[in-house]
């Protein structure tokens, strides 16, 4: 078992399985963020990501209510530099074409990983190799607020996403 997970719970809302977000770092090991969602069969892993850097990132501070449930975003929650929806496909386009998207404030899981990918493909296809990267959304897109305000959302098949105020381009 991993040490001291952190763990946020959404309100149950109407219409929607319940789920929530367990995350665990064992130093020197890998950060582990696990979402995990009731079905008529019981709790089901539906997404997992490993971070194994030496110094993960911070992670951000999820906005709680009063109770300390975890703010759940439905997909297409407004108000925010872009929806849920808008920032999951966003992030995918950019990954699976290998290109920065100005959207998005630089990082681990956005500019870092688009150009990890650009390097790894230039190096495979200097050794005679073909690089291709399939991102595709599946299953339902979860979000949580941050305390800043901002979105932090993934998928099933996708690595999670935080957009911060950068002063880019707006959606």
């Amino acid at each position: 078992m991993w040490p001291k997970p952190r763990v946020w719970v959404p309100r149950h809302a109407e219409g929607r399985p319940d789920w929530f977000v367990a995350v665990s770092h064992e130093p020197g090991v890998a950060r582990i963020s696990d979402v995990m969602e009731r079905t008529r069969a019981g709790w089901r892993l539906v997404a997992s990501a490993a971070d194994t850097r030496a110094t993960p990132e911070p992670l951000p501070a999820i906005a709680t209510d009063a109770a300390g449930y975890a703010t759940s975003l439905s997909q297409d929650a407004t108000g925010l530099r872009g929806t849920p929806r808008q920032i999951v496909r966003a992030h995918l386009a950019a990954l699976r074409g290998m290109r920065e998207d100005p959207r998005f404030a630089d990082g681990p899981w956005t500019g870092a990983a688009v150009r990890f990918w650009r390097a790894e493909r230039d190096r495979l296809e200097r050794a005679g190799w073909r690089l291709s990267l399939s991102y595709i959304q599946e299953g339902r897109i979860r979000a949580l607020r941050t305390a800043d305000g901002a979105p932090s959302c993934g998928t099933p098949r996708a690595p999670p996403t935080r957009v911060r105020p950068s002063g880019r381009a707006p959606w």
